[in-house]
């Protein structure tokens, strides 16, 4: 997923939306302009809107006919967004101290140490942080 960092540092991985570009035939881009307004603000807050309407009206087939583990893109869209939670968590409790201990970081974000861990190893290129022993602490530039 695409991934922004903020001004003030914060992580966000784009699940909130994904863009996604199409081209409609004539009679679909019209029926689409003449529903701004009913539908959503913009043709693409209608095409949002006739997409959701559509998956959520249709979930059994879409598990059932075309395979797709709904609940598995559910739990991980979850996964993500309390990952980049923790992430954040991470990063302003290190931009505040020279140094911490890895078993106080996990009481003050409430996440268990192996989770913390590899949440630190697998996103270490956002955090800048270096693990020595059981202290964490902010790479020297």
């Amino acid at each position: 997923m695409p991934e922004k960092e903020f001004v003030d540092g914060s992580i966000e991985k784009t699940i909130v939306s994904d863009r996604i570009t199409a081209n409609l035939d004539l009679f679909y881009s019209k029926i689409v302009k003449n529903l701004v307004g009913t539908l959503g603000k913009s043709q693409s807050g209608v095409i949002n809107f006739i997409i959701k309407t559509w998956i959520n009206n249709n979930l059994e087939d879409i598990k059932n006919v075309y395979g797709i583990d709904v609940a598995g893109i559910r739990r991980e869209i979850i996964s993500t967004k309390e990952d980049i939670t923790k992430l954040n968590d991470i990063k302003n409790v290190i931009k505040e101290v020279a140094r911490i201990k890895i078993d106080d970081l996990v009481e003050l974000i409430e996440v268990n140490r192996a989770n913390l861990l590899s949440l630190i190893i697998n996103n270490n290129d956002k955090l800048n942080v270096v693990i020595d022993g059981d202290f964490i602490s902010p790479k020297k530039d």
